[in-house]
């Protein structure tokens, strides 16, 4: 089915076939040459972090990004020399790290009209109240979250204006804030924790805890001779990247991925009912490269609305996890392979 077909021929001719796993066949050994020239090109620019600048905060804001499970809007009223509002911040921030955690951005008021939207900027005053300040009431969390990152972001031309982006891992044990409780973020705010919450936090020491990330290549290559450049029809693939984002030693880990029939390559067969163990070991911190998946070569052309990625992760004695993304909230990405193929001297 076109992106152009209306959404009556296309609920008329939906897939209803349970999802299937694949893994593609071998490719040739010319492609896989090819594969390899692609991954190195993108090496560079694959783990980039982007920077937090004044254009990237705008960007949210005329975006309208709104507030999540991982995102929290805050006035520059919300940083004061207080003890309620150090209370706040501390109940906030433990909240983020105490869930999945994410970003709190102090310098973004509401948007008045739609409640969670972001508003406008709304410098903090940074000689008033610095990072070192904001490094200091957040200290006041027990016990200490690691990883915490405070970035100020300058604004406009002024030597005071600024906005901090408070960047909070995901923790691996329950925080406490200044009031001797414990938060979570639920339904966009920071919510006492039950006794059954707490410990299931406190637990994630015991277990690895496994993440999956998916980036989708749409990779081009051209080929150079005597008369000109060709290029071939793009073709795609599906990147799967797994981390050990907890900090206990993961020794085993099974990986099972389904993903829709007509999403599938061509070569591809079924292999859901097929034990599929990562035997390598996965370390506390690292990621690893599990999967490469050859995708339909029409992938372009295909409406990937109600079209999902279920995957499930075991690993070690950990409780098993699974869940789903939709294809069109996976990034894809452009690389572009050049072969030059040289004349042959025949003496």
């Amino acid at each position: 089915m076109g992106r152009g077909d209306s959404p009556q021929r296309r609920r008329e001719h939906r897939d209803r076939r349970p999802f299937t796993g694949f893994k593609s066949e071998q490719m040739s050994s010319t492609m896989a040459w090819l594969l390899v020239i692609a991954y190195s090109a993108e090496r560079e620019v694959r783990r980039m972090a982007e920077i937090w600048d004044e254009a990237r905060v705008q960007r949210y804001i005329d975006d309208g990004i709104e507030e999540s499970l991982n995102l929290d809007y805050k006035a520059a009223g919300a940083l004061a020399k207080t003890d309620r509002k150090r209370r706040e911040i501390t109940k906030d921030v433990s909240a983020m790290a105490n869930s999945d955690g994410g970003f709190i951005i102090y310098g973004v008021s509401e948007d008045e009209n739609y409640k969670h939207l972001p508003g406008q900027i709304d410098p903090v005053n940074r000689k008033d109240l610095s990072k070192e300040w904001l490094e200091q009431v957040i200290s006041n969390i027990r016990p200490k979250v690691d990883g915490l990152l405070i970035y100020p972001v300058p604004i406009g031309n002024s030597n005071t204006d600024v906005v901090y982006v408070v960047e909070i891992p995901k923790s691996h044990t329950a925080h406490q804030a200044m009031d001797k409780r414990y938060y979570r973020r639920f339904n966009f705010e920071s919510v006492m924790m039950d006794d059954y919450e707490i410990r299931d936090v406190m637990n994630r020491e015991q277990h690895p805890q496994i993440e999956l990330d998916f980036k989708i290549i749409r990779s081009r290559f051209i080929s150079s001779d005597l008369s000109g450049e060709h290029e071939t029809e793009p073709q795609f693939r599906l990147e799967i990247h797994a981390t050990n984002s907890g900090r206990v030693y993961a020794q085993h880990t099974d990986i099972h991925i389904e993903i829709p029939p007509k999403l599938q390559h061509s070569n591809s067969y079924s292999l859901w009912d097929e034990p599929e163990t990562d035997a390598k070991p996965m370390h506390p911190g690292r990621r690893y490269q599990v999967r490469v998946v050859a995708l339909s070569n029409d992938f372009d052309c295909i409406l990937l609305d109600d079209l999902y990625l279920k995957w499930i992760v075991s690993a070690d004695n950990a409780p098993k996890s699974e869940g789903n993304v939709a294809f069109s909230a996976i990034k894809v990405s452009d690389s572009t392979v050049r072969i030059l193929h040289e004349p042959m001297n025949i003496d």
